[in-house]
């Protein structure tokens, strides 16, 4: 069967493994579970697709939301950083800046993620404080 397949190869790969002990029935729960997290776990981050905005529910005001397209307004930010030569790192529609004083210190860093908001056609703005 799928599920005596799934042992012997899980066995015969990991013989030292926590669940090569396993009768094949309870072998099908424990895949069971571990599907279920990794499902809970990307629905927490998001997709791994950095070239797609992630689509969030949460509250949003007016001053974080956009009807522009989410690459609009990613573009839009990074512009008006760069212009305020603001240490920025970006990684797809997630952009992390870093702002200093005269003295070279790093006062705040601030994290912004380009999302989509669900059930409407809006492009939001997540702001997190770093550090």
């Amino acid at each position: 069967t799928h599920t005596h397949t799934q042992h012997h190869l899980l066995c015969c790969v990991l013989p030292c493994a926590p669940w090569s002990c396993l009768p094949a029935r309870r072998l099908q729960t424990f895949g069971g579970s571990l599907r279920n997290l990794a499902r809970s776990i990307q629905s927490l981050f998001g997709s791994r697709n950095f070239d797609e905005p992630r689509v969030v529910k949460g509250l949003f005001n007016m001053n974080t939301t956009s009807t522009k397209s989410p690459q609009e307004v990613r573009d839009e930010v990074l512009r008006v950083m760069r212009a305020a030569n603001l240490e920025i790192r970006e990684k797809g529609f997630m952009i992390k800046c870093k702002m200093f004083d005269e003295a070279g210190r790093e006062t705040v860093g601030i994290g912004m993620e380009v999302c989509r908001v669900q059930r409407m056609e809006l492009t939001g703005i997540k702001l997190t404080r770093l550090r």
